[in-house]
């Protein structure tokens, strides 16, 4: 007998992802929560998200010569699905960690938005560290 369960799976790619954001003033939190919500994803913190089980179906991989290029697919699909859900603008700032696709590394990337200054930049103000060691 057929294990139509079985084909499902096949069908699609269960995937883990922490996502922060930090969308601006005016920012789409509705439409984003939206898009949160219909993936349950539970909360993990100010501006911070955890997606258990994330849904990707395997068609989106089609074509894919290794995981980096199979990584890219998955990416731009993950910007498609959220872009469905939520007006994103240039202010907005997303960035998604996870087990890289068919690989053992951990990675993140920015959906959209990029890597600004950290802010606490500069509050360490000693200009060498002191130590008592001598090395010689």
């Amino acid at each position: 007998m057929f294990d139509q369960s079985l084909l499902l799976y096949r069908l699609k790619m269960q995937i883990k992802i922490y996502i922060s954001f930090d969308l601006s003033i005016r920012g789409d939190y509705k439409g984003f929560y939206s898009w949160l919500d219909k993936n349950n994803a539970e909360e993990r913190g100010n501006g911070y998200a955890y997606i258990k089980d994330y849904f990707c179906p395997d068609k989106v991989f089609s074509g894919a010569k290794d995981f980096k290029e199979k990584n890219t697919m998955f990416f731009n699909y993950l910007k498609k699905d959220i872009k469905k859900f939520a007006e994103i603008s240039n202010s907005d700032r997303i960035y998604v960690t996870l087990k890289v696709i068919d690989s053992d590394y951990i990675g993140g990337v920015f959906l959209f938005g990029r890597k600004q200054s950290s802010p606490w930049e500069g509050f360490n103000n000693d200009s060498e560290t002191n130590n008592d060691f001598d090395f010689s």
